[in-house]
């Protein structure tokens, strides 16, 4: 949605209206583990259409990782019992998911920036059916 406002066309995988990917296209897969079945099978696909495979995970070691043209790591590895971890009491891979939400704000904060956009412009392209 963020990429879409600074001027991207971007679209989210599975929607009726997503395009084909193709050639050149970037693909963004985020996963704690790299391992989850549905994300690694549309890197593949996406893979094998020579699309550029961005991964952000918490295993940088992972099959995701494998398929990635460039693997982004976010050390926020998920927990399996409360009590295990060191890092958080919370359930699996919040942490993780809270951190990615974070890190990728400050890239879009960093891409405003760097392709000089303007609130105005990214209002413009916010949704107005709400």
């Amino acid at each position: 949605m963020r990429l879409t406002h600074i001027g991207f066309k971007c679209y989210v995988v599975g929607d009726t209206t997503t395009p084909n990917i193709e050639s050149g296209d970037m693909l963004i897969a985020c996963s704690s583990s790299g391992t989850t079945s549905i994300t690694c099978h549309i890197a593949s696909l996406a893979k094998d259409l020579h699309a550029y495979i961005v991964t952000i995970t918490a295993h940088p070691d992972s099959e995701l990782s494998r398929k990635a043209t460039l693997t982004i790591e976010i050390p926020a590895r998920e927990t399996h019992h409360a009590f295990q971890s060191k890092y958080s009491v919370q359930f699996r891979s919040t942490l993780f998911e809270q951190a990615c939400l974070v890190y990728l704000d400050a890239v879009i904060l960093t891409l405003v920036r760097l392709l000089d956009r303007e609130e105005t412009d990214m209002m413009n392209r916010h949704a107005n059916l709400e």
